[in-house]
């Protein structure tokens, strides 16, 4: 939770400073250049390549590497906006919400703490 916070700050102050598409740049250009060498380090070559085979792996991987995209290009765009306080309360709430749908998809008994805890944020974002 801590190194999400700093992560969520430091992006607030390069948004602010150097502007959308330079933070996306920069972190797309990090970002693939850690991924190929984490890749090269620990991938096993006949493991990765059946396991590519399979077509769900391949569309897992896709929509995982999309909603990645969506939420730091979209998660950039609300540090601009507001700030990082607001993003991270923000992605607390979302969690609340689906743990309260899911709540009453499948009925399960809700601790009186997960509303404490919703409470708590809602009165943060506000």
């Amino acid at each position: 939770a801590c190194l999400f916070s700093v992560s969520s700050v430091s992006q607030e102050v390069m948004t602010r400073s150097a502007g959308v598409a330079e933070y996306l740049g920069l972190l797309g250009s990090f970002g693939a250049f850690i991924s190929c060498v984490q890749v090269v380090a620990l991938s096993e070559l006949p493991v990765a390549v059946a396991a590519l085979r399979e077509g769900t792996v391949v569309l897992l991987i896709l929509g995982n590497a999309i909603s990645l995209a969506l939420c730091y290009s979209l998660g950039s765009v609300l540090c601009v906006w507001s700030s990082a306080v607001m993003m991270t309360l923000s992605f607390m709430t979302s969690d609340l919400y689906s743990l309260l749908i899911g709540a009453l998809l499948f009925h399960d008994h809700l601790s009186p703490l997960y509303l404490f805890s919703f409470l708590l944020v809602i009165v943060g974002l506000l």
